[in-house]
């Protein structure tokens, strides 16, 4: 519900894009190197085992999006593979004209692999060997191409070449979703590469003109109308307010570890504000705090304290995942049962209590 003091608030209005990040790898790295690069990135994006804390969340969205697939064996059953952490990614620089690097996803225990060509299309003789030498050791090969546009879409149903054809915003598209309760215990610097490799390959975002721009502003102008000093206001009294949810979040961080270290839990911990990045402000977490905390037995712990906007209130929920597990236990923004002008030591009390039993592999229901 809209505050009366901000009417500006209930008008419709669709937010313009997020600012490009201050300095792109991408650019850098000039356009004669763009592909090997945007493989590398794939590759570490696509690995369940990479610090990045995604989990399965890109190459499940892979797989989904390969559902169906020829293969020699016949259609590739993505089902069968969603949700399993057991994939290994590798790369491999093939020399020559147009120098790329090719993603080889294997899953021993499904006995399956995924092999991705990026940018060109494939069709060397070097590629046709190394196809033939994964087919000998995997039963299931799939091969799919991934670009920024499909130049090719008959590959997708082409029955000699069994190639899928894939654009990066495909990718994006089925990634980002599951993104949504990925993004609070994801690693921000591997947040912010992902931000930088969508807005590097994306044929939509490059396909933004003036024209798009210019509407975006439009609407934010209409729907500030005549009422600057309301915006100003409110915006001034965000920044005032996640000034004190942080420092909130800094003492109970405190307070908790105090109690998870006296228990001989041993763990790390730390402060995101959701306001802060690009996955927060989609979500309309403009003054939310995130205090994460990761024992050493794996998976995450999370206390949210500020304005939830599942339940349009101020107050604290817990959200936990353990992303090893199969299909993934999580604890999805439960209520921590305590008012928000609650004693910070008993809200510290009760979190580090559910904490402890989490690290010991409960579900504390």
């Amino acid at each position: 519900m809209a505050s009366h003091a901000y009417e500006f608030l209930e008008e419709p209005f669709v937010g313009a894009f997020e600012p490009p990040a201050p300095v792109n790898v991408f650019t850098l790295t000039g356009t004669a190197r763009v592909e090997p690069v945007a493989s590398t990135v794939l590759a570490f994006l696509l690995d369940p085992n990479e610090r990045h804390r995604f989990g399965t969340t890109f190459v499940d969205a892979l797989v989904t999006l390969l559902d169906g697939a020829a293969t020699e064996r016949g259609p590739f059953d993505a089902g069968r593979c969603a949700g399993s952490s057991e994939w290994s990614v590798t790369t491999e620089t093939r020399a020559g004209v147009g120098d790329r690097v090719d993603v080889l996803l294997e899953n021993e225990h499904l006995d399956v692999a995924i092999v991705v060509t990026t940018g060109a299309e494939p069709g060397s003789d070097e590629r046709g060997r190394q196809l033939a030498r994964i087919r000998d050791v995997r039963a299931t090969v799939v091969e799919a191409t991934i670009a920024r546009a499909r130049t090719r879409p008959d590959l997708a149903t082409d029955a000699t070449h069994r190639i899928h054809s894939l654009a990066y915003d495909d990718l994006f598209d089925a990634a980002d979703a599951a993104l949504y309760d990925v993004g609070p215990v994801a690693e921000q610097r591997s947040l912010e590469l992902y931000a930088q490799f969508r807005e590097s390959m994306s044929e939509r975002i490059a396909r933004m003109t003036i024209e798009h721009e210019q509407r975006r502003l439009d609407e934010l102008w209409s729907a500030i109308g005549q009422r600057q000093d309301q915006v100003l206001d409110f915006f001034t009294a965000l920044d005032a307010a996640n000034a004190v949810l942080v420092a909130r979040a800094t003492r109970l961080r405190r307070a908790i570890d105090e109690r998870l270290h006296a228990a001989g839990a041993p763990h790390s911990s730390s402060i995101v504000n959701a306001g802060d990045h690009a996955w927060g402000r989609s979500r309309g977490e403009r003054a939310l705090v995130y205090l994460g905390f990761a024992p050493s037995t794996g998976g995450a712990i999370e206390l949210l304290v500020g304005w939830l906007p599942r339940t349009g209130t101020f107050g604290y929920a817990v959200h936990a995942h353990r992303e090893r597990e199969r299909p993934p236990r999580t604890w999805d923004h439960i209520p921590l049962g305590l008012p928000f002008d609650a004693d910070e030591d008993a809200v510290a009390d009760r979190f580090a209590h559910l904490a402890l039993r989490w690290a010991a592999g409960e579900r504390p229901d």
